[in-house]
């Protein structure tokens, strides 16, 4: 039975901060992180927006009629709830069926290929079954930082079915596991805490390790892939690794082989559990090249850490069924804004009411889905009209800076 995505789709804010405005208030050369990093651009949250309004707004591209969803899984390195799944909120917002399962998934940028996993075996064992898969974050390491650079936000939403419409993936692969400390986000403290030097050893590492896995499994090697995709916590690190690979398998290196997949990226950012399904958009939606039949390659890395190494075949109609329009729209009319408004978006979930009180939200935006008002220590979501405002609802008592 062929299996794997049907559907396919992302989501980012209307906002986005130039990293050479960032750089400039750094006092380091315009292009600094263009050429170090591969990035242009980081996709900014507004007040009234979340992980669940961003990972509503993405699935409801794809969602039709329900879709007939018996499985909806999140994953998320951003949730603010110890207990209540993101997925349940979404299932509300989407009016979903009733009789639909909602959980949530927790390993750092890798648990997004974990959802996609137990959605595979989901369908595989009830055919008839479709199963969303949301991934949503929000990329945080303070400001002033040295990662500061790679941050973002963004959310892919897919649906996984029998008989997909845009990619079927395989039963093989090469996993690994390690406990290591290269990233890490405590309850306590508000953004993560990283060793660079040692994310980016275990990226590759694992990548390696993985590689050669699911190489001795699929007897195949890298020039039976088309086209590669990797987890992006910025954009130049998928040449390094495609390098490596090239290097282990004495194959010539050509950026064509990434390039594609690395559009998006550069102008949105981070989006630890969404990137590498926004990468494989970036690479079906921008590549000149028809891609029936090809098989892509496909690296999954969480730090902590667990990678996984595995491909899938790209179906006939794909280029049918894909959004490109709507995706390449969302990104070129988003709103560039100052390092004052990106500093005040950054810090609003700092007033975040914790004793209860209400905090009610009003900031116009392009999303369907927002988050209308804090109270009670409960988020209260709701569907906004055309102009992005909220729908029977007070006007906030916060202005907002240019």
């Amino acid at each position: 039975m062929k299996i794997g995505i049907d559907k396919i789709s992302f989501y980012i804010p209307n906002y986005y901060l130039d990293l050479k405005l960032l750089a400039q208030q750094k006092g380091l050369p315009l292009d600094k992180f263009e050429t170090s990093l591969g990035q242009n651009k980081i996709a900014c949250l507004p007040p009234n927006e979340d992980i669940i309004t961003m990972g509503a707004n993405a699935a409801h591209n794809i969602i039709e009629d329900n879709d007939n969803i018996d499985l909806l899984i999140f994953a998320t390195e951003s949730s603010f709830d110890q207990s209540k799944a993101c997925s349940i909120y979404i299932h509300n917002l989407l009016k979903l069926n009733p009789k639909c399962r909602c959980i949530e998934v927790k390993q750092a940028c890798y648990s997004s290929t974990a959802a996609l996993r137990i959605a595979l075996n989901h369908v595989k064992v009830n055919p008839n079954s479709r199963v969303l898969v949301i991934n949503s974050d929000v990329s945080r390491y303070g400001l002033n930082t040295q990662s500061e650079p790679t941050s973002g936000c963004g959310a892919a939403a897919f649906i996984i079915s029998k008989d997909p419409n845009i990619i079927q993936f395989d039963d093989i692969s090469g996993f690994v596991t390690k406990d290591i400390m290269d990233f890490w986000s405590p309850n306590y403290i508000d953004g993560a805490l990283v060793d660079g030097k040692t994310s980016i050893k275990y990226y590759f590492d694992t990548l390696k390790e993985s590689w050669f896995k699911y190489k001795e499994l699929s007897k195949r090697n890298l020039l039976d892939h088309h086209k590669l995709c990797f987890h992006l916590p910025f954009s130049k690190i998928a040449l390094r690794a495609y390098k490596q690979l090239c290097n282990l398998e004495n194959v010539e290196f050509d950026s064509e082989i990434v390039s594609s997949g690395l559009l998006y990226n550069k102008d949105i950012g981070n989006t630890y559990t969404a990137s590498l399904y926004i990468s494989l958009l970036s690479l079906l939606e921008n590549s000149e090249e028809d891609l029936v039949n090809k098989r892509i390659g496909f690296f999954a890395y969480g730090s902590g850490c667990v990678a996984e190494f595995f491909s899938g075949t790209v179906t006939e109609n794909y280029d049918q069924n894909i959004l490109n329009n709507l995706h390449f729209n969302m990104i070129d009319k988003r709103e560039s804004i100052g390092i004052n408004k990106y500093e005040y978006f950054y810090n609003f979930s700092k007033s975040y009411p914790l004793d209860g009180s209400q905090l009610i939200l009003n900031y116009n935006s392009n999303s369907k889905y927002i988050l209308m008002e804090i109270n009670n220590h409960k988020r209260i979501y709701g569907i906004s009209d055309k102009l992005g405002k909220m729908v029977n609802k007070e006007k906030a008592e916060f202005k907002l800076v240019d």
